[in-house]
């Protein structure tokens, strides 16, 4: 969960590398958009900008599947693990659900709009992603 930040690719890439979904989830929403969110995809680990803090902890209690809440930067005054400490051997309370990628597998939940509503996951494969890639060639 980040607006635009530098870090926020090395969660992203990293759940590639390891095969697990990644959850983009839009630093707009509000504590109840995010709740929502969360529920539809429940990620054992969040990464999020500094920005988003104050949303995140309004709704950290509710989300008890969220075992680990990472936040960029090096700040600890939120009480949540800096990536810089994640990155440098933190605890992960998960395992890759597909490490050797030997099937097509769901790399990323996209949260759609929600204007009819709440907003809803949209699943992007792994060959949805190089089939992009390939047509920016």
């Amino acid at each position: 969960m980040s607006e635009n930040h530098l870090d926020f690719f090395l969660p992203v890439l990293g759940s590639y590398f390891l095969g697990v979904t990644c959850a983009n989830i839009s630093p707009a929403y509000t504590p109840r958009e995010l709740l929502h969110a969360l529920n539809i995809t429940q990620p054992p680990v969040l990464f999020c900008s500094p920005a988003c803090v104050p949303t995140v902890k309004k709704v950290a209690k509710q989300a008890t599947f969220v075992k680990l809440i990472v936040v960029f930067g090096e700040d600890t005054s939120h009480g949540y693990v800096p990536l810089s400490s994640f990155l440098n051997g933190g605890d992960i309370p998960f395992t890759a659900s597909n490490p050797n990628h030997e099937a097509e597998y769901i790399t990323n939940v996209l949260c759609t709009s929600g204007t009819t509503g709440l907003p809803k996951g949209a699943s992007i494969t792994d060959r949805n992603l190089f089939a992009n890639l390939l047509f920016f060639k």
